[in-house]
This record gives structure tokens, C-alpha cells and sequence, in this order.
């Protein structure tokens, strides 16, 4: 990520999917894009819950270079990469409590869960 120190906390609120194995809140399947709308991503209301997180720091990975060659040509090409990439460790992660859905009061995941099936 880029402009982020150790130390930062971050606010994860672009969610798909909270849960467990046994019940699992997803947001709506995303829309495939084509040559004249761009791929839509579908994240879950961030006013259910929260997510946050602590960079821990940013790593990077050995220089990997990559020959690059054409058939029947003498002349290669070498492609250098070091893929960077930040370290988080997730602190407070949870369900907001009270929230309102479709007039009914939810107080857990289990309960949101049991009033989007009944929808």
C-alpha cells in the first residue's frame, strides 16, 4: 500500500464477505464488465461492522530477473521485479450491535443472517 508507515492503523471497510463456515454474510455477486462498463464490485453496508488494522511494515521480496527471449532471435530481454507488500495485523475485528434492518433490530450476525433468509 502506498503511503503507510509501521505503526499506522488502518479502517478496513470494503468487505465481500464476514463470517464463519457455518454462517457467512456475503454482498451481492459482482457484475462482469464488458467493452463499455467497467467490472462492478458489490461490498457489504461498512455500518455493520468493524474491521481494524495495524502495518506492521513493508516487505519486499528478492530481485527475480526473468529472460525474456523470441523464437529465432539471438537478443533476450531481462525483466527485473520486486514485488512490495505491506504486513497487517488485524486488531479489532466485530459486528456493530443494534443495527437496523428492514425495521428489525439485530444485535448479532446470527440474527442478520436469519432476517436476510425470511427476505
Amino acid at each position: 500500500m502506498p503511503n503507510v508507515q509501521p505503526g499506522d492503523v488502518l479502517r478496513l471497510n470494503r468487505a465481500t464477505h464476514i463470517g464463519s463456515r457455518d454462517y457467512t454474510l456475503k454482498a451481492a455477486e459482482p457484475v462482469k464488465g464488458n467493452a463499455d462498463h467497467v467490472k462492478k464490485v458489490f461490498y457489504l453496508d461498512e455500518r455493520m461492522y468493524t474491521c481494524r488494522a495495524t502495518v506492521l511494515g513493508v516487505e519486499s521480496e528478492p530481485l527475480r530477473v526473468e529472460e525474456k527471449t523470441k523464437r529465432r532471435q539471438r537478443h533476450t530481454k531481462h525483466v527485473k521485479s520486486k514485488m512490495r507488500f505491506t504486513v497487517l495485523r488485524v486488531n479489532i475485528t466485530g459486528m456493530v450491535a443494534g443495527i437496523e434492518w428492514n425495521g428489525e433490530n439485530c444485535t448479532s450476525l446470527f440474527e442478520w443472517l436469519c432476517i436476510c433468509r425470511r427476505l
